[in-house]
């Protein structure tokens, strides 16, 4: 029977705004059906409080996170994966058995001071080695392994998922807003890695009437406001906030577009084109080139070049190619979830779990 197997999911807080709890959840949702017993674990500050097979350690104090973990978690899973720094050093120090240390943070890729690189490299090599360790891209799996030089050969690449028909269900409800009946669409934290900064100046030239809606928040909204009212955009450009359901904007946006700087796979990108939305993006390290393949490629623009960004706004605004449903398929939350069951029977080592 297949409900015999356990998996448990260590996530940050489930009302996190970025891409990693959409992914998982998807890959969640997908199991439950399935029989599969899973169990969530969520740490960090949050607003949510703990329900059946959601367990919620709601502090940021690293001690007391350590504690409640040890006092909720039961050590009898068949599988558990953990989904950032924080919780891959959890489960270890904690001996959490059959565990997947799974990558998600492109910012292990950014420059660090060399003495602090060193300290960060014998430690990553410590802690996951001879590890089951996984990566949502295969861009930040190459570049991680070999900046750290981690000794490993369980590893794999597992892309965060896409459930298209929950995504095409969401992007049905209702916007309360009254939107301008056209308008290019930006979504993401404020952030300086986020860029918001490059997408309003690169805006800012567009000859055509469009306008620039904006989700999101963090600590840049005060310096993009200010941008805005210097640029003279207080009336095409529209900050509406965090929304829980970003979709239906998107959705009925003419064009999405990312000038983020760093990314570790660019999911607001990979969902975009499940919906259909025509995408423009920079080419920058990892994420958007593994995502933006086909004919979409000709809208990936080398980083930093804002005339080419700008040149292909105005393209795509005029002609975009098919979004081919097969471009996406390495996404889908079919093969992302048997991914995660691959991992699972490597741990039970039962070659016949898995049925596509």
């Amino acid at each position: 029977m297949l409900n015999q197997y356990k998996l448990a999911f260590i996530l940050p807080p489930l009302d996190d705004t970025g891409g990693v709890i959409p992914a998982m959840m998807a890959v969640i949702e997908y199991l439950k059906p399935k029989e599969y017993q899973v169990d969530i674990y969520a740490i960090g500050k949050t607003k949510l409080s703990s329900e059946e097979k959601i367990f919620i350690i709601n502090t940021d104090n690293k001690k007391l996170q350590y504690k409640y973990f040890i006092d909720c978690f039961t050590n009898d899973y068949d599988l558990v994966v953990a989904n950032n720094l924080r919780t891959h050093r959890i489960c270890i120090e904690n001996d959490v058995k059959n565990l997947l240390c799974h990558f998600h943070q492109g910012n292990l890729l950014r420059d660090q001071h060399f003495i602090s690189f060193l300290l960060k490299r014998y430690k990553m090599q410590y802690v996951y080695k001879n590890r089951y360790i996984s990566f949502v891209s295969q861009c930040l799996m190459q570049n991680v392994m070999k900046k750290f030089d981690i000794n490993t050969k369980h590893r794999d690449v597992i892309y965060n998922a896409l459930d298209k028909e929950s995504l095409n269900k969401k992007a049905n409800d209702t916007i309360e807003e009254n939107l301008p009946q056209e308008y290019i669409i930006g979504v993401g934290r404020f952030t300086k890695l986020k860029r918001f900064d490059r997408l309003i100046h690169i805006f800012s030239k567009l000859s055509s009437n469009e306008h620039l809606v904006l989700l999101g928040d963090g600590e840049e909204k005060s310096n993009l406001e200010k941008l805005v009212d210097k640029l003279g955009l207080q009336d095409r450009v529209h900050f509406l906030g965090w929304k829980k359901n970003p979709y239906p904007y998107m959705k009925n946006a003419k064009l999405f577009v990312s000038t983020s700087s760093s990314e570790s796979f660019s999911m607001v990108l990979a969902e975009s084109f499940s919906l259909k939305v025509p995408s423009v993006s920079y080419d920058i390290k990892c994420g958007p080139n593994e995502i933006m393949v086909g004919e979409l490629k000709d809208y990936l623009v080398e980083d930093n070049n804002e005339d080419k960004l700008l040149e292909k706004i105005q393209l795509a605004l005029k002609y975009y190619p098919d979004i081919k449903d097969e471009y996406l398929e390495k996404f889908s939350v079919h093969k992302i979830a048997n991914k995660f069951l691959n991992v699972l029977e490597y741990y039970v080592n039962k070659k016949d779990l898995i049925k596509n």
